[in-house]
């Protein structure tokens, strides 16, 4: 797309502030989920006793949603972003709450039917990052002026919003929710430069729930001992996405088409049917579209001098790539497999469609002159 760099309209400006790089690799991703559904959706559907082309005609409509999702917050500036994310969390938070009413599925209670299936804490997510780096920046501002009682007070509230949404999570129960908001906390409080007697107290935290959700949540202890193999338990599941990777060779392998014989094929062993079907090549290169998107956003951050834009872009970029390795590692069976989907590439309405937008909030953060323009005004003011 041709577009002059004097354009002054909101579209000429937004396309020339766009990372295409990012925008180009991101779009490339979408296209291989694409791909991974129509070859696997089948499969899965059959399974679950639905039509065929069950998953593919719900993840068109999903692209749809998507789609819209993206354009409604492609022109959204760094103000607006910080207002709607506090009337988003507080729409999200009692959704999540709303959770815990419904009907449980598969031994969890983390979805709610507003005409469709809906996980609010897949939203949450970036929404999540969002308010905890506007209150870091609070507490570095405090901290600058050496306000203490005004520093201690926004300390107390950050983690008071953590422990809250994470009570709520552990509750419906979701451990792998929980683990993914704990690393875009953690991340962020760590490059906010939190002292580390807070940071210590938090780790601390962190793996004492780990060890009490061992002992006192029975799904959470099978999928451990699953993993080290410990008593009578079922490894169908991995045992079978192992065996398609291996039968894949470089180029993929179609004689004994084990995909269609893996539970979940679809969402949580995406990276398992997709190494069986494209080969070790082209499943590096997916490999390598993450990798690059990942340490594009890092090194463009290193450049930014807005706190917010950084601690925000390093708490959706981190969970993004805890989702990642979560998904690649289990399939291979370097860690317990913890039923994570893979960005733009797993089926998943709320997943794919939170994706987009994580997506779509971190190219308008690091969006050039939206950033420009928010750091001058913030000098000007000054």
């Amino acid at each position: 797309m041709f577009i002059d760099r004097t354009d002054k309209t909101k579209f000429g400006k937004w396309w020339l502030g766009l990372d295409k790089l990012i925008f180009f690799s991101t779009l490339a991703l979408m296209f291989f989920g694409a791909l991974m559904i129509f070859s696997a959706g089948p499969a899965s559907a059959i399974r679950a006793n639905f039509n065929s082309s069950y998953y593919i005609d719900k993840y068109i409509h999903y692209v749809g949603i998507g789609v819209f999702v993206f354009l409604f917050s492609s022109f959204l500036s760094i103000k607006q972003i910080k207002f709607l994310s506090l009337i988003v969390f507080l729409i999200l938070f009692c959704a999540l709450i709303a959770t815990l009413f419904g009907e449980p599925i598969k031994g969890a209670k983390r979805w709610i039917n507003i005409g469709m299936s809906l996980q609010p804490s897949e939203f949450l997510k970036p929404i999540f990052a969002i308010i905890i780096s506007l209150i870091l920046v609070r507490i570095k501002e405090f901290q600058n002026i050496e306000d203490k009682r005004r520093m201690k007070n926004n300390i107390y509230l950050l983690i008071g919003i953590f422990v809250a949404v994470i009570s709520l999570l552990i509750l419906q129960p979701d451990m792998g929710m929980t683990i993914t908001f704990s690393v875009i906390f953690f991340a962020e409080v760590f490059v906010g430069g939190l002292s580390g007697k807070w940071i210590a107290t938090l780790i601390g935290l962190g793996v004492s729930g780990l060890v009490l959700a061992y002992f006192s949540m029975p799904h959470f202890y099978t999928r451990i001992n699953k993993f080290l193999g410990v008593g009578n338990v079922d490894t169908y599941q991995i045992d079978m996405g192992i065996n398609a990777i291996k039968e894949a060779g470089l180029f993929g392998s179609h004689i004994n088409n084990l995909k269609s014989t893996i539970p979940d094929v679809h969402t949580d062993f995406i990276f398992s049917a997709m190494v069986e079907e494209f080969g070790a090549i082209l499943s590096i290169v997916l490999l390598s579209l993450f990798f690059t998107i990942i340490v594009r956003i890092f090194n463009l951050l290193k450049e930014k001098k807005n706190p917010f834009v950084i601690f925000a872009c390093t708490g959706i970029t981190s969970y993004i790539t805890f989702q990642i390795f979560v998904n690649v590692a289990s399939n291979l069976k370097l860690i317990p497999t913890k039923g994570m989907t893979l960005p733009f590439i797993s089926y998943g309405g709320s997943s794919f469609v939170s994706s987009f937008f994580a997506m779509r909030i971190l190219l308008a953060l690091i969006q050039k002159y939206n950033v420009r323009s928010e750091y001058q005004k913030k000098k000007k003011k000054n």
